[in-house]
């Protein structure tokens, strides 16, 4: 059965932090490049009107799990596009909330990636955990420095790849719906 998405991309989208929506920029470009079709990505967005009018791509609300799941049920592979999604340095919230879905997206048989993630910090125990359970579904793990690699490796990711954020592979170039510069 031909799913609809190829690619549900999750990441910090949709909070209007300019840093995360040039990681969503750049991870939309890199699966493009990849051969994956616009109209075969769908992100899990904060604001899924404001990506969808920003980047022209298809959007559900992350916070909505049922939405989550019948567009994972319906998707081949999930990416975390890129940030320090899992740390605890601001609270355990994000660790529990991304390993939540990960989990969830596995359970219904979409593959999972990691792309230009940076690790940590990570001071409790039970981030720790989470971080490497969720860590452990990923077929491949792309890191962006050397303290996240070695993280990986101590959670037993062989899998795992050093190279850099994902938003060094961006040339400046003007934002979709705006018309402005990124630089």
């Amino acid at each position: 059965m031909t799913k609809k998405y190829k690619a549900a991309l999750l990441g910090y989208y949709g909070f209007e932090n300019l840093g995360d929506e040039l990681l969503l920029c750049s991870s939309l470009k890199i699966l493009e490049e990849s051969g994956i079709e616009r109209e075969k990505i769908i992100v899990l967005s904060n604001n899924p009107e404001q990506t969808k009018k920003n980047f022209g791509i298809a959007a559900i609300n992350r916070w909505k799990i049922r939405e989550a799941a019948k567009t994972f049920s319906n998707c081949e592979n999930l990416y975390l596009g890129g940030g320090g999604l899992f740390q605890d340095s601001t609270s355990i919230k994000s660790c529990v909330w991304y390993w939540g879905i990960m989990r969830l997206a596995n359970f219904l048989g979409v593959k999972i990636y990691a792309l230009g993630q940076s690790i940590g910090p990570l001071n409790s125990r039970i981030a720790k955990f989470l971080t490497g359970n969720a860590l452990r579904l990923c077929k491949k793990i792309h890191v962006r420095d050397k303290n996240s690699f070695e993280l990986a490796k101590n959670f037993g990711c062989e899998n795992t790849i050093l190279g850099s954020d994902l938003v060094l592979n961006l040339k400046p170039e003007r934002m979709p719906s705006t018309g402005k510069k990124f630089s």
